[in-house]
């Protein structure tokens, strides 16, 4: 498992505008906060409305982006999240986790954990 910082500089080797697409992606879902503090719902939020409604790209960068950020979930062995990006239709995914945690009315927390809504 590498860290936050070690994931970006191996991406970087492999493809730094890619990296740089990563970067951009975890810095609006985390901010300054970092990694760890992505929650599945975040997450899918980011893949399913900022990424198509907020950034103003192509569908296949889009695409490129949600690969890119999944590959470095993969790295820091979050694999669960990397799962999400890269699914063949990475925003689908995405809505299947938000009408689930809406049905469900548990809301995941930052730790992982799940909470009842109600």
């Amino acid at each position: 498992m590498l860290s936050e910082r070690e994931a970006l500089t191996a991406l970087r080797r492999e493809d730094p505008d890619r990296a740089e697409d990563a970067a951009a992606a975890l810095g609006w879902l985390s901010g300054e906060h970092g990694l760890h503090t992505i929650t599945r719902l975040r997450l899918a939020e980011f893949l399913w409305y900022s990424l198509p409604v907020k950034w103003s790209i192509t569908t296949g960068d889009q695409v490129r982006v949600a690969r890119t950020l999944g590959r470095l979930f993969s790295l820091t062995s979050m694999d669960g999240y990397a799962e999400m990006c890269a699914s063949p239709l990475p925003c689908s995914y995405a809505r299947r986790e938000l009408r689930s945690v809406h049905e469900s009315r548990v809301v995941p927390t930052e730790a992982g954990n799940d909470v009842s809504a109600g």
